[in-house]
């Protein structure tokens, strides 16, 4: 390829994974707002608010930058189980199970 085409390719790329990355952060900003929302309709204001789930993501991102910067941590981190609990690491005792089991019973997703 010319240097020119490569060059427009890459720019666009670039823009690509900038406007991903946004969302990404809007969403877990939502995602923050609608667990408050959520909180604020409980029986007491002092319940815990637990964001669960396989967020796609790892620690040191943009996103969950967004979510601790709304004043949330992760229990992972802090556990003494000093593993990365992303949902492809058989570190991550949750994998650890699912190979375990073996493929029958392993997520279909």
């Amino acid at each position: 390829r010319e240097d020119g085409a490569m060059g427009y390719e890459l720019k666009q790329v670039e823009r690509d994974i900038k406007r991903r990355t946004e969302s990404r952060k809007q969403e877990a900003l939502q995602t923050a707002k609608f667990v408050e929302v959520a909180a604020s309709r409980a029986q007491s204001w002092e319940a815990p608010r637990i964001i669960s789930g396989d967020l796609n993501t790892s620690y040191g991102t943009l996103e969950i930058s967004v979510l601790e910067d709304c004043g949330y941590t992760s229990a992972s981190r802090a556990s003494q189980i000093k593993a990365d609990f992303t949902t492809w690491d058989p570190a991550n005792p949750q994998v650890a199970l699912q190979l375990k089991a073996g493929p029958a019973r392993q997520s279909t997703r």
